[in-house]
């Protein structure tokens, strides 16, 4: 029997493989892949695929569990830097798990929060995430009550804090102003005083002095 390695995908079974070898084992199973696609035997070449489809999904699904895990127990910040290894990030790519930015690290964070920010009958909204700032927006029945802010805002620096790595503070911003429009057809009480200076209707005007 022959000691020796067939490449660097079976010198991983038996240690770590070193990133350029990892990047060697990618390009050799494109490789294959193409080989297989070009063959000339239909059958053969769909059962080949329909092999690599189920092992991509058993992969994908156990990462996502995986991910999923960890988030729940707190631990995004452990996913976050994980994807800073080369393998680790290629390894995400291939199954659409992408380092998140800023913006989705905040909003996937207060997914952690929301139900009892609801609970008080209110609402939170990003605005924008600066340099670690994140800019808020708090809305419904929390608004405008001191103490109900101060508590939302303690467990949203708090939830911020635990599982967004970039977090270095919080800005709330006042809730913007309530536009109200006439119904179709309505004149409102401005216009008719407008109406009634400018002369028009005629039937709204005081009668004129002899």
């Amino acid at each position: 029997m022959d000691d020796k390695t067939n490449g660097p995908a079976q010198a991983g079974a038996d240690r770590e493989l070193t990133p350029e070898e990892f990047q060697a084992t990618l390009q050799r199973l494109d490789e294959l892949v193409r080989e297989f696609d070009a063959l000339s035997l239909p059958q053969v070449r769909e059962k080949a695929f329909a092999m690599l489809q189920a092992i991509d999904a058993i992969h994908r699904a156990g990462l996502g569990r995986l991910i999923a895990f960890l988030h729940q127990q707190g631990q995004l910040d452990l996913i976050l830097r994980g994807a800073h290894d080369p393998i680790i990030n290629t390894l995400f790519q291939l199954y659409d798990f992408l380092p998140l930015d800023d913006r989705t690290q905040v909003e996937t964070a207060l997914e952690l929060v929301r139900p009892y920010i609801h609970s008080h009958g209110g609402e939170v909204q990003v605005l924008d995430v600066k340099d670690g700032i994140v800019h808020l927006r708090l809305t419904g029945a929390c608004y405008g009550c001191a103490g109900s802010t101060m508590t939302l805002r303690r467990g949203i620096e708090s939830v911020l804090a635990e599982n967004y790595p970039g977090f270095r503070g919080i800005a709330v911003h006042d809730a913007a102003p309530e536009i109200t429009h006439a119904a179709p057809g309505f004149i409102g009480i401005d216009q008719i005083a407008v109406n009634t200076i400018a002369g028009a209707p005629s039937s709204a005007r005081e009668p004129e002095q002899p």
